[in-house]
């Protein structure tokens, strides 16, 4: 488990802690942002879990610890290979799986320039990693893209850098389920920020040896964090056969309007369950449980949306498969609506004068004559030895 617990001082978070690790069979963890001073760390991990083994980077911290991990000796051996302010590179052993890889916890720094150090500790140990199994978890403090979070609209240079860093580290996200947003900015007075701050990535390798690695985002609980629970399923994958669809069954005269209902009725029930959550969350903004209750229905119904999009554009492509080959309406109907589309009622000539349909044609072929239909002077080429390479 991977959490950032946004302070480990009090003795209600320090229980709440604990009943994380026992309702989910923890045996491996590591507490961002835990605020502890060096002199009190130790002994808060070993109140926690007394018989677990414990390392935190606290000498490395100007304000408080920011990674601690702990772990049950009969179930893991962690060897500390290096360690920094934002991160934690560690090689672990597997007794259950007898398996042995490395795994990195982060917790990124609020200001990019600091995080832009972590991209380079990230690739200055991608080198050390080469082939190797790599997982790595925590608090990236970033966002990948505009669709991670609820106000952003477009790419910025931090998604850039951020991005950069997972290419050239060759790392991907891990398969995930749980909630889609897993930081929190609890509503003060109108609205709130949610965004995807939480991630967990390996590269293939870690995947070839876990191949049915996940990781469950849970409920943010008494931090604003989703805290991480990441399985190692152990065993031979399962083998999936590819799905068939049949052709033949949207012949069958109640296949449409089966599947229409089917997916109808669930927007319709996701939508009804978004707006009660909304109503809630407007009721009451800085209820924890609605937010995350909102956050869920609202990614349902978004590809509830999507889902149904994609139906509706293969009903499209099957009555053009059915009707468009035949001289029916339909036919018609689409061929007139493509005309439409391309028609051009309007041009703006080289001197930025529009021009109506009419006038058009004579716009076009007066402009190419222009363009294509002219001697114009060329500048001679003054040395071959301006180019590399002659093919």
């Amino acid at each position: 488990m991977v959490w950032n617990v946004r302070g480990l001082c009090n003795s209600s978070t320090q229980k709440e802690v604990v009943s994380m690790l026992d309702r989910n069979g923890v045996s491996l963890c590591a507490l961002l942002e835990t605020r502890m001073h060096i002199s009190r760390i130790n002994k808060v991990c070993k109140g926690i879990k007394g018989n677990w083994q414990c390392y935190s980077n606290a000498s490395l911290c100007n304000r408080g610890t920011r990674i601690a991990i702990g772990w049950d000796p009969g179930a893991w051996d962690v060897f500390v290979i290096n360690s920094f302010d934002q991160v934690v590179h560690c090689r672990v052993h597997s007794k259950n799986s007898n398996h042995t890889f490395f795994m990195s916890f982060v917790y990124a720094d609020n200001d990019y320039r600091d995080r832009r150090k972590l991209w380079d500790y990230l690739w200055i140990h991608h080198s050390l990693v080469k082939d190797e199994p790599w997982l790595i978890a925590g608090d990236f403090n970033q966002v990948l893209k505009p669709s991670e979070s609820t106000r952003s609209s477009s790419f910025d240079s931090f998604m850039t850098d951020f991005q950069r860093c997972i290419d050239d580290t060759n790392l991907g996200d891990i398969n995930a389920t749980g909630l889609y947003y897993t930081w929190n900015q609890k509503p003060r007075g109108i609205g709130g920020l949610l965004r995807k701050l939480d991630r967990t990535m390996g590269n293939t390798n870690i995947l070839s040896m876990f191949p049915k690695l996940h990781v469950m985002y849970k409920p943010y609980g008494i931090s604003d964090h989703s805290p991480a629970l990441i399985s190692f399923p152990i065993g031979k994958p399962k083998k999936y056969y590819d799905f068939k669809f049949v052709n033949n069954f949207t012949n069958h005269p109640q296949f449409h309007d089966t599947v229409q209902s089917i997916w109808g009725n669930r927007v319709e029930a996701l939508r009804v369950e978004l707006e009660r959550a909304e109503e809630q969350l407007d009721r009451d903004p800085d209820n924890e449980e609605v937010s995350v209750e909102h956050a869920k229905y609202l990614e349902e119904f978004t590809k509830a949306l999507c889902e149904e999009e994609c139906l509706l554009r293969q009903k499209t492509k099957l009555n053009w498969l059915k009707e468009g080959d035949r001289n029916t309406k339909y036919y018609h109907k689409v061929i007139k609506e493509r005309q439409s589309r391309n028609k051009i009622n309007s041009i703006t000539g080289s001197n930025g004068v529009m021009h109506g349909a009419n006038q058009v044609a004579d716009i076009a072929i007066a402009h190419f004559s222009d363009f294509l239909g002219k001697d114009r002077d060329v500048d001679p080429i003054i040395s071959l030895t301006a180019f590399s390479a002659i093919l």
